[in-house]
């Protein structure tokens, strides 16, 4: 890998090496293409949760509420009252 670049994240399934050498994403967004020497395809869903998903994730991650700070930071736009159902 070349100086400067670090990974976001490593996706394992091609079993040559180098395991990757080409990507592309549907137009959508969705999905990830991704092909190697070892004459495969992948595809791989990477789709991001719906905004509501990621927010239940994060109440039930923190067991709590967000912070009014955390609400503007994570939650930009959105109504300042509380987020996450009470317990």
């Amino acid at each position: 890998m070349d100086a400067g670049w670090d990974p976001v994240r490593a996706i394992r399934g091609h079993r040559s090496q180098p395991l990757v050498w080409s990507v592309a994403f549907s137009p959508d967004g969705h999905t990830l293409a991704t092909g190697s020497a070892d004459s495969t395809v992948r595809l791989w869903d990477v789709a991001l949760p719906r905004p509501t998903a990621a927010i239940d994730k994060i109440c039930q991650a923190v067991n709590r509420d967000l912070t009014p700070q955390e609400r503007a930071a994570y939650l930009p736009g959105q109504s300042v009252g509380p987020v996450c159902p009470s317990s």
